[in-house]
């Protein structure tokens, strides 16, 4: 084969495409507030003891919230928490 020919190869993927959506999601930055922090860092920065029944596929067991801006700003707090756990948890499993 000579330098000045090109070689094509037809690469047959199974991974489907992504929805445009989960892409956007994916390319959100990190938390960076406090909650986030302390549960990344350590397991004794917060209370984890309930956070294990977020870990399962919905439908959770429990009654639906009322929509009040307590419960949104609880709902934005959790997902601080978790995020920080899971990269915690994460980082544990890497290291070992």
């Amino acid at each position: 084969m000579h330098e000045s020919e090109v070689v094509q190869t037809t690469t047959v993927s199974s991974v489907p495409d992504l929805l445009p959506a989960l892409i956007a999601h994916a390319m959100m930055s990190l938390p960076t507030s406090p909650l986030f922090l302390e549960a990344a860092q350590s397991t004794d920065a917060l209370d984890e003891s309930d956070l294990p029944q977020w870990e399962e596929e919905p439908p959770y067991s429990y009654a639906e919230p009322d929509s009040t801006p307590q419960e949104e700003m609880f709902t934005c707090n959790l997902v601080d928490v978790m995020l920080g756990r899971w990269i915690r948890l994460s980082n544990e499993a890497k290291a070992q």
